[in-house]
């Protein structure tokens, strides 16, 4: 029983919030030529896991979430951008001779906040903050702080985004190592705010979060109850302080993409275990039911886990999935 949980822990490849699934999966061969369906190849039932349950990995992209999925997204979008940038992955060498462009852009202010200015003066509050300082980013004022306004501008930040980046398409063709890092990032490593959603507002009378994050959450949480505002989901989305979309976004034409390169993971993996166990057959039937039973490791499978190097030549990277059984 213990090399077998062991294994099963090992081939989440460090993460720690897995999605538990109950259920099973059959494959069938198939004959070719009249479609009979034949022989069981493989059945993998939930119930007769180590675990009890078939634990898949989270694929989280926050740091805070999960290290481990963060890490495996992180290196992700590294080639993304990389390719887009010089080739490879499945794109082409030449686009190393297109124009580029790194801009930042910055969103408007709705209230003076504790700063690090770049002349090497104080604060406007007459401070000298550290990198570290969690005042950074809070307002000055919290009760002339526009929290209303900032809520509304991260929940149209998406379609905002979405507009302007199709026009700029029209006009230009970006930097790999300072963007991947921050892709891991997301609103809570900025402002201290949640990186899972609420489901009562009472919660944050709970949280260990800062009273300018409290305050945006909660702010989104009732404009969330305004019929006016509803197609906003803000409520659903106060976590991310009313920000719903994603973190990047890219023309396919630019680059791989995330897809692509998960494609081409499972493709090794599944090459792998054709090369250990032999080939499989051209045609195949497979019947598959799998529920959602939770998230998590129990306290005895979070210490056995914390126990584990990644599974041998997959260090971040997923081995055991639903389409396997070893």
């Amino acid at each position: 029983m213990l090399p077998g949980i062991l294994r099963q822990l090992s081939g989440l490849g460090g993460c720690t919030h897995p999605i538990r699934l109950d259920g099973h999966r059959t494959e069938y061969d198939v004959d070719t030529r009249t479609g009979e369906i034949g022989n069981v190849l493989h059945r993998l039932d939930s119930t007769s896991l180590p675990a009890g349950q078939l634990l898949v990995r989270c694929n989280n992209r926050r740091t805070t979430r999960c290290a481990a999925c963060a890490e495996v997204y992180r290196r992700d979008t590294f080639h993304l951008i990389t390719s887009g940038l010089r080739g490879g992955k499945g794109t082409p060498e030449h686009v190393a001779t297109h124009p580029r462009v790194f801009a930042t852009f910055t969103a408007p202010s709705f209230g003076p906040v504790h700063n690090r200015p770049s002349s090497g003066r104080p604060c406007r509050c007459g401070t000298h903050h550290d990198h570290e300082d969690e005042a950074l980013g809070s307002p000055l004022d919290p009760d002339t702080y526009d929290y209303e306004a900032a809520v509304l501008w991260n929940a149209h930040a998406g379609p905002l985004w979405r507009r302007f980046s199709t026009y700029l398409r029209r006009e230009v063709a970006a930097v790999a190592a300072y963007i991947a890092k921050y892709a891991t990032k997301g609103a809570e490593t900025a402002t201290g705010a949640l990186d899972r959603p609420l489901k009562f507002a009472a919660e944050l009378a709970q949280l260990d979060i800062s009273d300018h994050a409290r305050r945006l959450i909660r702010t989104a949480w009732f404009l969330g109850a305004r019929k006016d505002l509803e197609h906003l989901r803000l409520r659903a989305w106060a976590h991310m302080l009313g920000f719903r979309g994603h973190f990047s976004t890219k023309s396919r034409r630019y680059s791989t993409t995330l897809g692509a390169l998960r494609d081409a993971r499972a493709e090794w993996r599944r090459a792998q275990a054709a090369a250990a166990n032999g080939p499989e057959p051209d045609t195949t039937y497979v019947l598959a039911h799998w529920v959602f039973a939770g998230t998590g490791l129990s306290d005895a499978e979070a210490w056995l886990a914390a126990s584990l190097e990644p599974a041998p030549g997959t260090e971040g990277e997923p081995t055991w999935t639903v389409g396997e059984t070893s």
